[in-house]
């Protein structure tokens, strides 16, 4: 299971270093190695509610990894790079934007969709949160990765303003 995690974070980190922020490419490279993890079964297509009794009465916004990975095909998920500074994934201490915080918010929807509907301690419920801490440690990869890329593009941006006001008052 280990060597599966390397393989699939360093899946990710190739697809970072090229692009710097989240791209829709990145986004789609995320779904695709949450889908091939062994706990993802479940969580491929939506809830079959013929077979959940209840389900769209407690839940009021479904989500899937197929859903997620059409929205990214689509488009729903913009690229926000550093105009999405504003939308902060991460710790307090060492936060920074990852691109579309929509994104995140669907994949970790489909957690706390499962949190709400299921016990704590059934099969299904734990299995969820094995698939979380994966997707977690895949946005932990992309954050330290693209941490040093956003800080540099903002810099940049910051010395372009200073100098244009450097002219503009002269």
């Amino acid at each position: 299971v280990s060597e599966t995690k390397a393989k699939k974070s360093d899946s990710v980190g190739k697809v970072v270093s090229k692009v710097g922020v989240i791209s829709k490419k990145l986004m789609l490279q995320v779904v695709t190695d949450m889908k091939a993890h062994e706990c993802a079964e479940h969580f491929l297509y939506p809830v079959d509610v013929s077979l959940a009794a209840g389900y769209t009465d407690l839940i009021k916004k479904p989500m899937d990894l197929s859903t997620i990975a059409n929205n990214v095909k689509l488009g729903v998920y913009k690229d926000e790079g550093e105009e999405g500074l504003g939308s902060v994934v991460g710790s307090s201490s060492s936060s920074v934007s990852v691109g579309s915080s929509a994104f995140v918010s669907d994949v970790r929807l489909i957690w706390a969709n499962c949190n709400s509907y299921n016990e704590p301690s059934s099969e299904i419920a734990m299995t969820s949160s094995k698939l979380g801490e994966y997707f977690e440690s895949l946005l932990s990869v992309v954050i330290q990765q693209i941490t040093p890329v956003v800080k540099g593009v903002s810099e940049t941006k910051a010395k372009k303003s200073d100098s244009v006001g450097k002219v503009v008052s002269k």
